[in-house]
């Protein structure tokens, strides 16, 4: 079956995003083996729709022993966080292998659940081989799901996401 995303028309995954109620972005993996991202948000602005389709993206990661967060930002927005646990692809018994470079972006109006935008990139094999391996070794931690959610908690009750941003460590593909 194909699915069809088309930009002011419903998004098809609309009913698997984690909330309706309220702003999220969230980390996926697509079982062809590539990588994408869902922005849900309320009260989208054009400057913020141009922001994340149109301006440059940043990468930064924060790292602590076997724990990794993603952060991504577009031109002058506020950061956004994306956290990503493989184990729970396992779990759905979905292999999970990364074999594309492949990363899409999909930014969606939370009221509506129409698609807003829609960004593809390309990510440089040094970005796709420290991430994969670093989550291909959180495969073999049994209690991962567990002890990451409460490393995120953790990190959250400590600092703001721009203060995360600040401490995490740029990713830098030239």
């Amino acid at each position: 079956m194909i699915t069809t995303f088309a930009v002011n028309q419903k998004f098809p995954l609309y009913d698997k995003l984690p909330s309706k109620d309220y702003d999220n972005s969230a980390l996926n993996y697509n079982p062809d083996g590539s990588l994408f991202v869902t922005i849900a948000w309320n009260n989208l602005s054009f400057v913020e729709e141009s922001m994340v389709t149109t301006e440059e993206v940043r990468f930064r990661y924060l790292k602590e022993d076997d724990y990794m967060l993603l952060m991504i930002k577009f031109g002058d927005l506020s950061p956004l966080e994306f956290p990503f646990d493989p184990t729970l692809y396992a779990k759905q018994n979905i292999k999970f292998y990364i074999n594309t470079n492949r990363f899409e972006i999909f930014l969606v109006e939370l009221e509506t659940g129409n698609l807003k935008g829609m960004r593809l990139l390309g990510l440089h094999p040094d970005f796709i081989n420290h991430f994969v391996s670093h989550w291909q070794r959180n495969m073999e931690i049994p209690t991962f799901t567990v002890e990451y959610g409460n490393w995120i908690s953790r990190i959250r009750s400590f600092y703001t996401v721009d203060e995360i941003w600040d401490r995490s460590t740029d990713i830098d593909w030239k």
